[in-house]
């Protein structure tokens, strides 16, 4: 028997021109024995599936690189932690063999 979390999302994040970027998502994640899945639905009609790892009280999957990103990454991944009051959000980018640090982003839930 799978368990199903479905999340209704909106992230906005600020651009250099003082404007915001605004993006919804739905998203479904769900777990089946050992194996973590999760399937994105964008407002730009996009549909993304996510192959996640578990890691200790971590979830870790690939993603896209950032346009504002850096030149020359080689991909780039998520991890998703849990905090006392919602999780943390971190994207690192992949140069060959190593991970530099994008941004970290602290959720809270609200009441």
């Amino acid at each position: 028997k799978a368990q199903l979390i479905a999340l209704d999302m909106i992230g906005t994040y600020p651009l250099p021109s003082g404007e915001d970027d605004v993006h919804e998502a739905f998203v479904v994640l769900g777990a089946k024995g050992n194996e973590i899945f999760s399937r994105a639905y964008t407002d730009g009609g996009g549909e993304h599936v996510f192959e996640m790892q578990s890691e200790g009280d971590r979830l870790i999957f690939p993603d896209r690189v950032p346009a504002c990103a850096r030149s020359g990454a080689d991909g780039a991944r998520k991890m998703i932690q849990p905090t006392q009051d919602g999780y943390r959000e971190t994207l690192e980018l992949i140069y060959g063999d190593r991970y530099e640090v994008s941004y970290t982003v602290e959720f809270t839930r609200l009441s």
